[in-house]
């Protein structure tokens, strides 16, 4: 073969590989109705607009080339009509990575301020960014955030804003702190949704990166992914939410949580690992149903998986760590189907201050086959029910293995030992007597 053929033929096989990314930045292939496009990644701005391209088009496909995606927002979707049928697509080397904040613990309320008002007076308006959702939590950082909005511009000393959410407070008092409300994606409405192969990292310090000298513990904000519904505890409606699918994802670095639903139907993690969560590496929250947490891996989270308000779950095959509980049963809603049916086995719990929690009226759940391994405090706690324990191994340094608070258990084939000499294999209190 000559020369000319040997580079029309290196020409034509370059030509039909697509793009991967080039020295300018990494690459999206966006699939819908017509043919592949490929497009350069420059913001995620750029981002949800393509997305919402897509909804209107009927769904498709986002496939990311390898690289580095710098969020600066996040991906703050609230379509009414819902979100159907979208894969967003890595590989190796694909990366979505939040910027820098700046103006991270620094921003205060310098007075009293009515909050719905409409205008909000800071002690450093030069460091906020209108066009960006802010939350505002209180002075002494205690409880949940009590607001949460829309900067839209500024004037003078004070910011001017709108589109406010979940605000339950009638006056923003003075020196609560104003942080960026800001996750890779905050949704309502979305179905029939996939994350495949990506690294989501929050390029947080959790060691340095505090409110007032203390450690900042994100719910709903400074986390990796949250799908959501409506939902109020009077007003109980099943998932609008389902079908969403987190494969072979990574969460690192996040001041909040890892992967967060509320109200959301027919969830998959599999494969996924969690690296360092401030808060909750995964929770499952509010009437969701039908899920499946299968093969996680999870170091460095508060809480490693949360099961709050929920019902007809799987947790198997994890390894699971934690700086207090390992996996943890809730109930807020009242409501009798939830907290039911929740089946967890074959998954390994280590280096926890309790390796399992059972709240009250959580009942009717299987726990089997669980290894929890250095357990600081307790092995389980049991306040609800009508549940199964069996063939677990709890082992560490407690002084109580199994605490039973809740009648009509069945506890059976556990192995429980401990280091401290003072221990006992399963305490039971006055209300775990069978009635």
């Amino acid at each position: 073969m000559n020369r000319s053929r040997c580079l029309a033929l290196v020409l034509l096989t370059a030509a039909a590989i697509p793009a991967q990314g080039s020295a300018a930045g990494p690459v999206m292939t966006i699939t819908g109705t017509g043919a592949p496009k490929a497009v350069p990644f420059e913001s995620d701005i750029q981002l949800a607009k393509i997305i919402d391209d897509l909804c209107d088009a009927g769904g498709g496909a986002i496939r990311f080339s390898p690289g580095v995606y710098t969020f600066e927002h996040g991906i703050h979707s609230r379509r009414r009509d819902g979100v159907t049928g979208i894969d967003f697509v890595g590989s190796r080397g694909t990366i979505f990575r939040f910027r820098k904040l700046v103006e991270f613990g620094r921003v205060r309320i310098a007075a009293d301020a009515v909050a719905r008002g409409g205008s909000l007076p800071v002690d450093h308006p030069d460091l906020i960014e209108p066009g960006r959702r802010y939350q505002v939590l209180r002075p002494d950082l205690r409880g949940n955030r009590i607001g949460e909005f829309l900067i839209t511009g500024k004037n003078g000393d004070s910011l001017t804003t709108a589109q406010y959410e979940n605000v339950s407070v009638k006056t923003f008092p003075k020196g609560a702190w104003l942080i960026p409300h800001i996750n890779f994606f905050d949704t309502l409405h979305w179905a029939d949704i996939s994350f495949t192969d990506i690294l989501f990292d929050g390029n947080f310090d959790l060691t340095q990166d505090k409110l007032g000298g203390q450690p900042f513990l994100g719910h709903t904000t400074h986390g990796g992914v949250l799908f959501r519904n409506p939902y109020t505890k009077k007003d109980v409606r099943r998932p609008h939410t389902s079908k969403v699918r987190l494969e072979r994802c990574t969460f690192r670095s996040l001041l909040g949580r890892g992967a967060t639903f509320y109200n959301t139907g027919d969830i998959t993690l599999r494969d996924c690992r969690f690296e360092g969560c401030r808060a909750e590496a995964i929770e499952i929250d509010h009437l969701s149903e039908n899920i499946l947490i299968d093969g996680c891996e999870v170091k460095d989270a508060r809480v490693a998986i949360r099961l709050n308000d929920c019902s007809k779950a799987i947790v198997r095959g994890c390894r699971l760590q934690a700086t207090k509980t390992g996996i943890h049963v809730t109930k807020v809603v009242e409501h009798e189907g939830v907290n039911r049916r929740i089946s967890v086995t074959g998954n390994v719990i280590y280096d926890v201050d309790r390796g399992l929690v059972v709240d009250a009226d959580s009942t009717e759940n299987v726990f089997t086959g669980n290894v929890f391994s250095g357990c600081r405090r307790m092995g389980i706690v049991i306040k609800g029910p009508a549940n199964v324990f069996a063939g677990n191994s709890v082992t560490g340094h407690f002084t109580t293995g199994i605490l039973l608070t809740a009648p009509r258990n069945i506890i059976e084939n556990n192995y429980v030992a401990s280091s401290n000499s003072r221990f006992a294999a399963i305490r039971r209190i006055d209300a775990a007597k069978e009635k």
